[in-house]
């Protein structure tokens, strides 16, 4: 269930971090490869490659830039995948638009 808050926490590297939401501080750890499920491409990432936002009844973990989905390797990957996946009118409609422009 997705819940909508009304204010950002910051991110904070998910192998050690604070949670100051509550009465008192609390700190968190994780090993390295300790996996995470991460709401950016809900997949298991593990903790050196995220991030982590605490709020006051959750924390949610996310991929740290240029780690996991946010790599430029990944997003590419994910481009070429797409296209493949694509009809074959698609890709002709795409193909004339590119001409086009050029």
């Amino acid at each position: 269930m997705n819940q909508l808050h009304i204010y950002a926490a910051r991110h904070q590297p998910a192998t050690l971090y604070e949670d100051d939401c509550g009465a008192r501080l609390l700190k968190f750890t994780n090993t390295n490869n300790r996996l995470l499920w991460v709401r950016c491409c809900e997949r298991k990432r593990r903790a050196e490659h995220c991030t982590v936002q605490c709020y006051y009844d959750a924390h949610y973990y996310w991929c740290a830039p240029g780690r996991g989905c946010k790599s430029a390797r990944e997003i590419k990957a994910k481009r070429n995948r797409e296209f493949r996946n694509r009809s074959r009118a698609a890709k002709l409609a795409w193909g004339k638009r590119r001409m086009e422009r050029a």
